[in-house]
């Protein structure tokens, strides 16, 4: 079919004639290069919800993006207040007099 498509590509349109373009248009649409227009809307509409379907995904990926983020902030908040109330407690236990093993260990 290549050897084919390439003699046709030497001649002009004018030789081939009126079966010769015949020919040429039904190798076309038999080797994919021509399609109806039908097919073709229908690719477009199916490459159209696909890229609805995406947005839509990015969207909920996004969404779920920040509430990711909103609880990390809320969970590091939690942990600095942790860290402050830890580090208080063993301050009180120092000044009290108080000795725990984990008290020396964490200081």
């Amino acid at each position: 079919m290549e050897a084919f498509l390439e003699l046709l590509k030497g001649l002009p349109i004018g030789d081939i004639g009126a079966i010769g373009l015949v020919v040429m248009v039904v190798v076309l649409i038999f080797k994919g290069e021509i399609i109806p227009r039908t097919t073709y809307e229908n690719m477009l509409r199916a490459k159209d919800t696909e890229n609805d379907m995406l947005k839509e995904a990015y969207k909920m990926s996004e969404a779920a993006r920040a509430i990711s983020a909103d609880t990390d902030k809320e969970l590091l908040e939690l942990s600095r207040l942790t860290v402050h109330i830890v580090k208080s407690i063993q301050e009180q236990a120092k000044v009290n007099g108080v000795k725990h093993e984990l008290a020396e260990q964490a200081s």
